[in-house]
């Protein structure tokens, strides 16, 4: 039996996705993905900046492509529309369902490197943004090709 820990790779799988348009972010998809479920040969992903679901299908080689993104406004109401960011943390699919949930936490800058003044740091860490589209909890219903 071969000693694999929590942190060592066991094998990986290779992920083709057609659309690297950005979104409300500078970096390409596949480096801000956040949640992932899988459901047969199919893979939905999530990324946390986004207010979407990317589907993956298992191709003949064992990797995942054909790409689908699915825009979650479409399928259900959000609080803020397709432009709130969402911060999708967490995809469980169960009895024929896919479940979206949101971080559900506030948001708030993050210090600089290069930035001086530790009490204006503080300061600016200390305002909350609440972004009403990170309360999300919902589900779509799965429905089989």
């Amino acid at each position: 039996m071969p000693n694999t820990s929590p942190a060592e790779a066991i094998d990986q799988v290779p992920l083709t996705f057609s659309d690297w348009t950005p979104r409300h972010t500078e970096d390409p998809l596949h480096k801000d993905l956040s949640a992932v479920a899988r459901i047969g040969d199919c893979l939905f992903l999530a990324c946390d900046e986004t207010a979407s679901v990317e589907r993956l299908r298992r191709l003949d080689d064992g990797s995942f492509g054909d790409h689908q993104q699915f825009s979650l406004d479409a399928l259900v109401r959000l609080p803020a529309g397709a432009e709130g960011e969402m911060d999708i943390e967490g995809l469980c699919a169960a009895d024929g369902f896919l479940w979206v949930v949101g971080s559900h936490s506030g948001k708030r800058s993050k210090p600089k490197r290069n930035e001086n003044d530790r009490a204006q740091a503080l300061q600016n860490m200390e305002e909350i943004e609440r972004e009403p589209n990170r309360s999300f909890l919902g589900r779509i219903p799965l429905i089989e090709e």
